[in-house]
């Protein structure tokens, strides 16, 4: 026992590893797929989750006025990063009725405009972004909670832009106008990320810029909007106020007044993709719960072939003063080491499968996709080594057992 003492448990183990690289490979590979398949998965879940969150906090309001016509899937899906066109429009004298309803802390217009396509944005290539917003920056809900510092002085040429627009330079050219990216609004991973933010009066004269372009260019593409037109008014109800009860006194004014207005819940925006992620979920846990379960089994099976091959070595050991939990310790360590490896190495290739084509992934699946903050990467990596060793102590715990058990000559006999 002292000269086993003098080798050590890693020394036998990893020439053990050397004597086997097939049997080695194999193992690590299939708890690397496993790993990284449930390790994967959980982030692209988890991101287009937060993304989700992120684009409807992002509206900044409890509530959002828009034309009854307007469905509020349009509404949505520029949250999800799908490009959808906005065709309906209200005059802005809707705001100030808005904001005199009781309950309404502040008010503020929205326009969107028709998608935009291959727009100049420097002279590296031509972008293309999904809307053209119009807002009031006086009275603003949505752009200034998303920068670090907004330009009070925001001018006819300036624009705050979404982060893949800035992507492009310092400034963008629309319609033969070059506007200064003034701000750069934080990743969100949906659709407003590709948008474009410019004060109303500059949306208005965007719009006439692109009609007069069009005379000259015959099938330019034109804004269809005009002055004093938005799209939506955004509502932040007054603290010790319900929402619900806001939202419906504004349907009724509307109703009164005729103005034939419609009335979203933001906190309802998504819900239809929300639900897919939580069925994409549970279809996820239900396959990597078969997986790791058959990944156990194989691992476990492996090593138990692997003790049958190995009665002589494990009966020499016994004879020269090797204990039963010195036997069980040798197999199980060999075994979490392996699995262990496997796991790190199947994060690893999880990682770069979604750096890689996570945006790909997440666009196949309709949703959209934002990388996870890094402590919740952070922790859910410690999970998976957390798994992983599992994984190598349950499938060690039967090889690992009845390799102990066997008495020295019996196991000599055997493997001769």
């Amino acid at each position: 026992m002292h000269r086993l003492r003098r080798i050590g448990l890693l020394q036998i183990v990893t020439r053990s590893l050397k004597a086997s690289p097939f049997r080695t490979i194999v193992t690590v590979l299939c708890v690397a797929i496993v790993i990284g398949t449930i390790f994967s998965t959980t982030l692209i879940v988890r991101g287009a989750d937060d993304s989700l969150q992120i684009g409807i906090l992002r509206m900044g309001a409890d509530l959002i006025v828009v034309p009854k016509p307007t469905n509020p899937w349009h509404i949505s899906q520029m949250i999800l990063g799908h490009v959808v066109e906005h065709p309906y429009y209200m005059d802005i004298g809707a705001v100030d009725k808005v904001a005199r309803v009781p309950g309404v802390q502040k008010a503020t217009p929205q326009a969107y405009a028709a998608k935009l396509e291959l727009v100049p944005g420097c002279a590296c290539c031509p972008t293309s972004f999904s809307y053209l917003i119009g807002f009031d920056p006086s009275s603003d809900l949505v752009v200034k909670p998303w920068l670090k510092r907004f330009p009070e002085d925001l001018r006819r040429t300036d624009a705050i832009v979404g982060c893949n627009v800035a992507a492009y330079g310092q400034n963008i050219v629309i319609f033969d106008q070059v506007l200064t990216i003034r701000g750069v609004l934080d990743k969100s991973g949906t659709g407003l990320d590709d948008v474009v933010f410019v004060a109303l009066d500059t949306l208005y004269w965007l719009a006439t810029e692109s009609r007069r372009l069009a005379l000259k260019l015959p099938g330019h593409h034109v804004l269809d909007i005009y002055s004093n037109q938005i799209s939506a008014v955004l509502v932040k109800v007054e603290p010790g106020h319900s929402v619900a009860d806001v939202g419906l006194r504004i349907k009724l004014e509307s109703m009164e007044q005729n103005m034939d207005l419609n009335v979203i819940y933001p906190q309802t925006l998504g819900q239809e993709a929300r639900q897919r992620l939580s069925n994409l979920y549970d279809i996820f846990l239900t396959n990597n719960s078969i997986m790791w379960g058959l990944s156990v089994v194989l691992v476990g099976t492996v090593f138990t072939l692997t003790v049958c091959e190995r009665h002589r070595e494990i009966g020499v050991l016994r004879a020269i003063g090797a204990t039963q939990g010195y036997i069980f310790k040798l197999i199980t360590l060999e075994v979490v080491l392996l699995v262990v490896l496997g796991g790190v190495l199947g994060m690893l290739g999880g990682t770069l499968t979604l750096h890689l084509s996570g945006q790909y992934l997440a666009k196949s699946l309709d949703v959209p996709y934002l990388w996870p903050d890094p402590p919740y990467v952070a922790s859910l990596a410690a999970s998976a080594l957390g798994l992983s060793a599992t994984t190598g102590i349950l499938s060690a715990l039967y090889p690992a057992i009845s390799s102990s058990r066997m008495e020295p000559c019996n196991a000599i006999r055997k493997g001769q």
